[in-house]
């Protein structure tokens, strides 16, 4: 069996997550701090996995206790995401993961099963990491590496990229087979593809992490827990409507971008004027 990696040797920094966690995360602490809420795994591919997986993962969750911050990182952050207050960068240096939010176990068949519950502002940052986890713990266990020419296979899709005049940002986290395969693959469409602002193809990556090596902004905006907490607390009729209205008090002009398939592109357009 290959190595295998603890909790904290996948995930190795507080701020190797998505952006958009700390976009929401802030949105919750500052319209609704009391706010509770309730994740649920649901793996769509019926994966039958091994007997006591869900104690190994149990296990790496409990070590993201050992999970800090990085003050160089947290400041490039705080610098590159200006329009989110001091205060609440402040309270994210703070912030360390609480496994006992976190459950996972194993039906009699075998498929895997999880929950996160508690304040939405301490269990926000479970969603990526534990899609992370998961990921690279059951390549690990399966001895599944990825084929010799990956590198070659990237530089070819970033040449015609490039060809093609694309921009791309890079959101990869919750998918990713390694965490070193997700650093290669960054510094690979940072050195290959180029920076934007010299006339390259690569804009940033969704991880402040990742994004403090290139010096690219992290980029990300919000994720579709947004709407359905408004959801939740407004009823759907008025998901969208309340979701972009608490989006613009908090931000304004930033961070604008609004997701219209919450609940299909056909209802957003129908209710976007309510």
């Amino acid at each position: 069996m290959a190595h295998r990696s603890s909790g904290n040797e996948i995930i190795r920094d507080i701020l190797e997550n998505d952006v958009y966690d700390d976009s929401m995360c802030n949105g919750f602490r500052s319209l609704y701090p009391k706010a509770w809420g309730y994740y649920e795994f649901n793996d769509r591919d019926n994966t039958i996995y091994p007997p006591g997986y869900a104690g190994l993962l149990t296990e790496k969750v409990q070590d993201l206790k050992l999970v800090g911050s990085d003050p160089n990182k947290m400041e490039f952050f705080r610098n590159a995401w200006h329009f989110i207050p001091k205060s609440y960068f402040d309270w994210r240096e703070t912030y360390r993961y609480n496994p006992e939010l976190v459950k996972f176990w194993q039906d009699n068949e075998g498929h895997l099963h999880g929950s996160v519950i508690g304040p939405i502002e301490m269990g926000i940052f479970f969603e990526t990491v534990l899609l992370a986890i998961n990921s690279q713990t059951f390549n690990e266990e399966n001895d599944w590496l990825p084929d010799d020419d990956w590198h070659e296979v990237l530089y070819q899709s970033i040449d015609r990229m490039k060809e093609a005049g694309l921009q791309v940002a890079e959101f990869a986290m919750r998918r990713r087979a390694y965490n070193w395969m997700h650093d290669e693959a960054n510094e690979i469409l940072y050195k290959r593809g180029g920076s934007f602002k010299t006339g390259g193809i690569y804009v940033g990556a969704s991880v402040p992490y990742h994004s403090y090596f290139s010096g690219l902004a992290p980029k990300g905006t919000v994720a579709h827990q947004w709407p359905m907490f408004h959801a939740a607390v407004f009823g759907i009729e008025w998901a969208n409507q309340t979701a972009n209205a608490a989006w613009r008090a908090i931000y304004g002009e930033n961070v604008a971008t609004a997701l219209m398939d919450t609940f299909t592109d056909e209802f957003f357009w129908a209710t976007k004027d309510r």
